[in-house]
């Protein structure tokens, strides 16, 4: 099996306090069993703050998040109580793992980040060399890719080296990848808000943002460094999601709703700053990329689209 992770993967850092939107509020934290079992030994307040915030639903343990649904072992100054006590080896695998995401192939595991963090969809949009993927570990056995697997692959690969062509505009790289999909009709910026009102939704800022959406969206002049945000984007979903399409066989799907992703963010974005582009980037995501049923949702909104099969 083969080990991947972005060329610039150590690039990332948390932003620890100075996070606007910390990961440790508004989210079920669920505690393995073997750190569980660490936090019965842990010792002085923090260790007991953290055995007195476990419950157990069924075979799940859990944080008791508190009224506001912050983490209980998140402080005021935003940091968090275990690492300042016992250091990062103290935390439980979902939280030592976030923003990480996976994807799983026969032969290899290919690791990125989600851009619902605030520093990776700031990372991502500033990052100004092409994305690639670098083999860390190799542990000598080997496996064959199944056929979806390659054409996957292959797929991923070709409609990459279009989106990160430096000499093209992102609109012209964006036309020349859905040339290479099946003819499909895109709804309006305000049918897309509709649809998107109609799922859950979990910060009142979206709402604010699908507002933009309806009444048209907003447009944004052209630049190098835009462009530039805009390709890592669409990258960064397609990576993120067409490898799905070797299990459900919808890689014109997939490839849409990357693209569609960039069409909403840069909509929804107020400002020309990419700043503000990053941080559309980061609510879409934990929005949409971060609830499976959102997700389905819009994946299957997205296949309505097609006048005809692949």
């Amino acid at each position: 099996m083969k080990y991947y992770l972005p060329a610039d993967y150590d690039d990332f850092q948390c932003l620890k306090g100075a996070c606007r939107h910390t990961c440790c509020a508004g989210w079920e934290i669920d505690v393995d069993e073997d750190t569980a079992r660490l936090y019965e030994e842990l010792p002085g307040p923090a260790g007991e703050l953290a055995r007195a915030s476990l419950y157990r639903n069924g075979d799940t343990l859990s944080f008791r998040l508190d009224a506001s649904g912050r983490c209980p072992m998140l402080r005021e100054d935003g940091l968090c109580s275990l690492i300042c006590a016992f250091g990062e080896d103290a935390l439980c695998n979902i939280c030592a793992d976030h923003p990480r995401y996976r994807s799983f192939f026969s032969d290899r595991v290919e690791t990125g980040l989600g851009l619902c963090c605030e520093a990776a969809a700031r990372q991502t949009v500033y990052r100004k060399t092409p994305y690639r993927l670098v083999l860390v570990e190799d542990d000598g056995e080997e496996a064959p890719l199944t056929e979806a697997e390659r054409e996957v692959l292959s797929m991923r690969a070709r409609f990459a080296d279009i989106l990160e062509r430096d000499a093209l505009s992102y609109e012209r790289k964006e036309a020349e990848t859905e040339s290479l999909l099946p003819p499909f009709s895109r709804p309006s910026c305000r049918d897309a808000a509709a649809f998107l009102q109609g799922l859950e939704r979990l910060d009142p800022a979206w709402d604010e943002r699908l507002q933009i959406l309806s009444a048209g969206g907003r447009a944004h002049p052209a630049s190098p460094s835009r462009d530039r945000a805009l390709s890592q984007l669409a990258v960064s979903f397609l990576y993120r999601h067409l490898p799905g399409a070797a299990e459900d066989g919808q890689p014109a799907a997939r490839t849409l709703f990357a693209l569609w992703a960039v069409r909403l963010i840069g909509a929804i974005t107020e400002t020309d700053s990419l700043d503000d582009l990053a941080e559309s980037a980061r609510m879409f995501s934990a929005e949409i990329e971060y609830s499976e049923e959102n997700l389905a949702a819009c994946l299957s909104y997205v296949k309505t689209w097609f006048i005809a099969e692949w």
